[in-house]
């Protein structure tokens, strides 16, 4: 019949101080209005007020026993009668629907009932053997207070329905910004995936190159076999053991792509430039300082992650960025490596991962796959950073072979 619900501990032991400090205000002038019976009537509503949270159809149901004991023993208006807002409230603002109706119900019936036991409707001759002006005057000053108190009382009762549909619109903002975190992170997830597939692409076409170049001077060192086999035998043992590295590698990374055969340039480090030029006819404002050389060994698949770090931020500094502005860009050559870095200002303070777009998210992927990091943030409310660092990705040479 009563229904419970779940609720904090330290919500419970709230309610119950609460409860008995009000109480324990009430109780003196109860005790003078009422007797012990005032107590009783005390009592009940204190523990209504206790139940109010845990369980607001007993708490309603504690509160009208409260309020018979009380009209039966006749007794005047307690200070105890307060604590009816606050199970009305209550039970607008945690009851179930049924609840909520009987809370109504008894807010509307609680005040004319109310009013007709202050008025002293109770036991009145409403017959017109007396004069009918006075009876009819009676009648209508009571049902006046009666919508006086019920109105108060209703009032209480909105105030919880009011605080109840704010919970439940904060808990459906609540829901619906989990699910644009998890919609955000499945697309962040896809995007990966089809930048993954593009780097797979990318790899397919380094790797049948290069392998058919090995294959190539391997089949040409057979022609010198006779004229100087030592120096034949010597090639072809690097050549293969090079060979099978770069494969057992490449086998490694393909295993977690998928691949296709579609033919696509290579842009690597030797196409910085064109790249810093054709942005700078586009319209960018670009100062580029770079210090060192690229390594001799870097790989070409590393050479391709650099290019595509810089021609995503660049493409993201010209369409989101203050063109009016420079761009700054860093290219910090060393021996394991380079270090890039783009900040450019903007216009309007902007969050490209949270827009959605799929740049930031593919350049994460591209340097993560070969072995590098990248940040991009902004770096005050009109200025936005990249910072990436890529390994060079060379191997050592190959060990002779053992006697």
């Amino acid at each position: 019949m009563f229904s419970f619900r779940s609720i904090a501990r330290r919500e419970l032991l709230a309610d119950i101080g609460i409860a008995a400090g009000f109480w324990l205000l009430c109780a003196l002038l109860d005790v003078v209005l009422g007797g012990w019976q005032g107590i009783v009537v005390g009592l009940a509503m204190m523990l209504a007020l206790t139940l109010r949270r845990l369980s607001p159809s007993l708490a309603l149901v504690t509160a009208w026993a409260g309020v018979a004991v009380q009209l039966l023993a006749g007794l005047p208006v307690l200070a105890s009668n307060l604590a009816i807002f606050g199970v009305l409230f209550a039970t607008a603002a945690y009851g179930t629907r049924r609840v909520r109706t009987f809370g109504l119900v008894s807010a509307i019936g609680g005040g004319l009932l109310a009013a007709g036991y202050l008025v002293g409707l109770v036991g009145l001759d409403v017959g017109f053997s007396n004069d009918g002006r006075e009876v009819a005057g009676r009648w209508l000053f009571t049902l006046i207070l009666g919508a006086l108190i019920a109105f108060v009382l209703v009032l209480a009762w909105l105030v919880g329905l009011l605080v109840r549909s704010s919970r439940i619109a904060a808990g459906e903002r609540r829901a619906g910004i989990e699910a644009e975190e998890s919609r955000r992170r499945a697309e962040q997830q896809s995007i990966a995936l089809e930048e993954r597939n593009r780097i797979a692409r990318d790899m397919h076409d380094v790797v049948a190159h290069s392998l058919a170049v090995v294959i190539a001077q391997a089949d040409g060192a057979r022609y010198v076999l006779h004229r100087d086999p030592e120096l034949a035998a010597s090639t072809l043992d690097t050549i293969a053991d090079t060979a099978r590295g770069a494969l057992g590698e490449v086998r490694v990374l393909l295993a977690e792509l998928r691949h296709d055969s579609a033919e696509r340039p290579q842009p690597g480090a030797r196409d910085v430039d064109a790249l810093i030029a054709q942005m700078r006819a586009a319209g960018l404002r670009i100062r580029a300082t770079v210090t060192g050389a690229p390594p001799a060994d870097m790989v070409m698949t590393h050479q391709m992650a650099l290019y595509r770090i810089l021609q995503e931020s660049l493409t993201n500094a010209l369409r989101h960025g203050d063109t009016a502005q420079e761009v700054l860009l860093g290219l910090d050559w060393q021996p394991d490596g380079v270090s890039v870095r783009v900040e450019n200002a903007g216009s309007t303070p902007f969050d490209p991962v949270s827009s959605g777009g799929h740049g930031l998210p593919g350049m994460k992927e591209r340097a993560s796959i070969v072995g590098g990091r990248l940040s991009a943030a902004p770096i005050s409310p009109t200025r936005f950073l990249v910072s990436a660092h890529i390994p060079s990705g060379g191997r050592p040479e190959p060990r002779g072979q053992s006697q």
